[in-house]
């Protein structure tokens, strides 16, 4: 079976940048990758590296798949990306799988996790999406003194009324 290798990079500003411990992120750039086989199914999977988080940067995983775009893909290719490319690894992993077992999943079945905003003003944001249908949400910590958080952590808690809070420290 013949595959072929394709790439498109995106380079998506956040509406608010986003404040992490590691500092404040305004943009979000990646790769989306393609394995189309002869028969015209496609896989698909994304690079999105975070090198504070220990991967390679963007510009590693860039010329990675500009390499890879001048040889035929084979599995044996997936074996031989450099364990510090681990972006790279995830994304072309994925497509490979998504290409061999596709997964349908419907739209309407899925749970988005809305990003909060840092401090008090996650709370009155909160209330808004929960009276919109929100269920799940995301707030990143660490990025404020820990009784800081720990105060706005316990009215965010009342304010959820069963849904779902995912705290996300990097």
């Amino acid at each position: 079976m013949e595959i072929f290798f394709t790439f498109i990079t995106y380079e998506r500003p956040f509406l608010t940048p986003l404040v992490t411990h590691h500092g404040t992120w305004k943009v979000r750039e990646g790769l989306i990758v393609y394995l189309v086989d002869q028969e015209g199914r496609v896989g698909k999977g994304e690079i999105a590296p975070l090198p504070w988080f220990g991967s390679e940067d963007f510009s590693q995983a860039l010329v990675f798949c500009q390499q890879l775009k001048k040889e035929k893909f084979t599995e044996n290719i997936l074996e031989n990306i450099p364990a510090q490319l681990t972006a790279c690894q995830f994304g072309l992993i994925t497509a490979w799988e998504d290409l061999l077992s596709p997964v349908t999943i419907p739209e309407d079945s899925l749970d988005y996790s809305y990003l909060l905003p840092r401090g008090e003003k996650a709370i009155s944001i909160c209330q808004e999406e929960r009276k919109k249908g929100r269920k799940t949400f995301k707030w990143k910590i660490a990025t404020q003194p820990l009784e800081t958080e720990l105060q706005i952590f316990s009215q965010l808690v009342a304010v959820l009324k069963g849904a779902k809070l995912r705290l996300d420290a990097n």
